[in-house]
């Protein structure tokens, strides 16, 4: 039988220091963090400023030059933490509920030897307020490091910049899949700040309503996946692309691709294609073979297709259960967290580690 707890009231703190922030409002942000899930999932409501403009202006296009900046931009840092470089997955998906609420379900398949995550709540100042989850290993960190009463907490103000999925008060959502492909989208139009894939994330969170207002927003900037601008050279890694939903119930697979085809070297465009399933192929019409191509996304087709997109929040969690993966398999990733975002009622219910015996739920209504 499956448990619902209802994350509303949470009273014991974590024991760790955080003598690295900067300002008490860095310092409340931590105080907040709460172990919700034995160690898995933990909550944080973030009280500080992220200085996001900061971020953008700054030209960052790799996840190691976002880590390096917010270390040394909100902690005077200079050592950062290692993170690990996993085998990545992932599956997402929008639905409807029988009574019109849309959903946006989401799989993070990243095989980390940690699994640790945490919610974190934000409310930017002249932003919206947004939930969003956030693995602690590109952070550095570890759940047990996290409980341990003497690791060093600070690198934690950074979370807001690092999610993988998110929601904000508007209801849109986004999340990054990664597409496995040995290039990486790189733009260069003259006169655009440059943003790589969290960072971007973070700003439509931020700053968008809606899929259409996100699409315009984004043609102001030149999208980096992970890479180095200075020699213009892929990374020879893996491409990513995001399933991008609102409360209307619009969805898009954005993507970057190169504007004359997979084998072109024409210029990375931006492409936004009416899908409301992603897993690790591109979605482009010309692109479709390239990336990872299993049984999911035609699991989770067909299974949508034969309820007309509608199902309530636990079929929509049954269906990522039926997608997850695990290490055991031999997959490329490991479902580390489930989540089923309700883009109408503004909740998300999680499961951690493909254990769906057991569902936490956040509203971002409480949230102040």
């Amino acid at each position: 039988m499956k448990t619902l707890i209802l994350i509303i009231l949470l009273t014991a703190g974590i024991g760790n220091p955080a003598n690295l922030v900067k300002d008490k409002k860095q310092a409340a942000t931590i105080e907040t963090l709460r172990d919700v899930a034995d160690g898995q999932l933990y909550s944080m409501d973030y009280k500080a400023d992220y200085h996001l403009q900061e971020f953008i202006d700054a030209d960052l296009n790799s996840q190691a030059a976002v880590k390096k900046a917010a270390a040394a931009k909100l902690l005077d840092l200079t050592k950062v933490p290692k993170s690990e470089t996993p085998k990545p997955a992932c599956s997402a998906f929008r639905a409807f509920t029988p009574d019109g609420d849309v959903l946006y379900a989401r799989n993070f398949d990243y095989r980390f030897k940690d699994g640790a995550s945490v919610m974190v709540r934000t409310a930017p100042k002249g932003g919206y307020k947004s939930m969003s989850m956030v693995s602690m290993s590109f952070l550095g960190m570890s759940g047990a490091q996290l409980r341990d009463g003497k690791t060093d907490l600070s690198m934690l103000v950074a979370a807001p910049l690092m999610q993988m999925d998110g929601m904000n008060e508007k209801g849109l959502a986004i999340s990054v899949l990664v597409v496995v492909w040995n290039d990486c989208a790189q733009q260069y139009d003259e006169g655009k700040h440059s943003i790589m894939t969290s960072v971007m994330m973070r700003m439509l969170l931020d700053r968008a309503a809606t899929v259409d207002e996100s699409l315009e927003m984004l043609k102001n900037y030149n999208f980096f996946c992970d890479g180095t601008q200075t020699e213009r050279k892929p990374n020879n890694k893996s491409n990513y692309h995001f399933l991008l939903s609102d409360a209307t119930g619009k969805t898009v697979v954005l993507e970057y691709v190169k504007e004359d085809g997979p084998t072109g070297s024409g210029k990375w465009v931006m492409s936004a294609v009416d899908e409301a399933i992603a897993t690790n192929h591109f979605r482009t019409p010309g692109w479709y073979e390239v990336g990872r191509q299993d049984s999911r996304f035609n699991n989770m087709k067909e299974t949508l297709e034969g309820t007309d997109y509608i199902m309530t929040e636990e079929e929509a969690m049954a269906l990522l259960d039926k997608v997850h993966q695990t290490a055991s398999e031999g997959h490329e990733g490991k479902t580390q967290w489930s989540v089923v975002y309700n883009l109408t009622r503004k909740t998300a219910r999680i499961c951690m580690n493909h254990d769906y015996s057991k569902v936490y739920e956040f509203s971002l209504k409480r949230f102040k």
